[in-house]
């Protein structure tokens, strides 16, 4: 009868609907996870490579859900044969696929969100110090370099090569591909849903969140580096060069000294000979090492930090964990 085969139809398109759900349901995981073995920091490198190996599998996993999805959008279409000169029935089913579509946009969403909300937690200083032996994602090396030392992998955003805020930001841009993998279902499989995760209000407002959590570690970074920017007379000054500055500016002081002591006393070369005799048995020193004795004092201080600096040292900042290490090519020998 009439009334029986409605009661099929409704009852596919409710089995149907809720099949699409469950599918959508599914993906409600964060694409970027942590396991909880492996707890340690690791090199961004390695993260990295065991991240895009997930990533490709769950993006793999949802275009093909989505083509799954299309399949049982077609299967109820077939079931209702749509009269398509009746403009009723065409509209109601125009209705049905709106609501499909918005359970789909709902669901890549809810995707989306779960895995920035995920990701605020592992950037969060104020989430991490809530957690027992929950450390950062990533070991960053703080290095000296040539003239200046520099965190390796950078910090900040960078043009070329790789940074902590480029690899964080392509993991964002990872969560939102999985809008273009699902075609979309209210205009007959053309586009995608990327402009409704654009414009999700719940989404920027997380977005913020990375962003602010990505300035704290910047800032708090940046800070720790600086910290070492005393001594960094250390690597850019030329030890060399600055002894013989040393050397010359002292002969010259001298040349100064013995042709006011020759105006001043008109003495004879004997007398000056013993002014000098009784000076050195006075202070035990020749006049032209008086400036080394005042010069060589003021390294000591700096020596001693230099030699007590730590050659490993971890800083945890909320995603990266610093590492100092001193590069043995790097390391300049002061010999006086």
């Amino acid at each position: 009868t009439n009334v029986d085969g409605v009661n099929t139809i409704v009852l596919k398109m409710k089995t149907d609907l809720e099949r699409i759900q469950i599918i959508m349901k599914s993906f409600d995981k964060p694409l970027l996870e942590r396991e909880r073995k492996q707890m340690k920091p690791l090199q961004a490198d390695d993260f990295d490579q065991t991240y895009k190996a997930i990533i490709q599998s769950k993006h793999g996993n949802i275009k093909s859900e989505g083509s799954q999805i299309h399949k049982i959008v077609k299967e109820i279409m077939d079931t209702i044969k749509i009269d398509k000169k009746n403009d009723k029935s065409v509209n109601a089913w125009k209705n049905y696929q709106d609501y499909i579509n918005n359970t789909v946009v709902e669901g890549l969403s809810n995707v989306v969100q779960t895995s920035l909300i995920y990701i605020n937690e592992q950037l969060s200083p104020a989430f991490l110090k809530k957690l027992d032996n929950y450390l950062p994602l990533f070991d960053i090396r703080l290095e000296l370099g040539y003239d200046d030392i520099k965190y390796e992998p950078a910090i900040e955003e960078v043009t070329h090569g790789q940074s902590v805020r480029n690899i964080i930001k392509s993991y964002i841009l990872d969560f939102y591909h999985i809008s273009t993998l699902i075609n979309r279902l209210d205009t007959q499989g053309v586009g995608d849903y990327l402009i409704e995760m654009r414009d999700n209000f719940d989404l920027k407002y997380h977005l913020s969140h990375v962003t602010e959590n990505l300035d704290y570690i910047e800032a708090e970074t940046e800070k720790y580096r600086q910290s070492f920017q005393v001594y960094s007379y250390l690597w850019t000054s030329d030890a060399k060069e600055m002894f013989e500055h040393f050397l010359h500016e002292e002969e010259e002081k001298e040349v100064v000294n013995q042709k006011a002591a020759q105006i001043a006393q008109q003495a004879a070369q004997e007398d000056e000979i013993k002014t000098l005799d009784e000076g050195m048995q006075m202070t035990g020193q020749h006049p032209l090492l008086k400036g080394a004795r005042e010069f060589i004092p003021s390294l000591e201080p700096v020596s001693y930090t230099h030699l007590t600096l730590p050659t490993i040292y971890s800083v945890q900042i909320s995603v990266v964990a610093v590492s100092l290490k001193k590069k043995n090519d790097n390391v300049r020998t002061f010999t006086y």
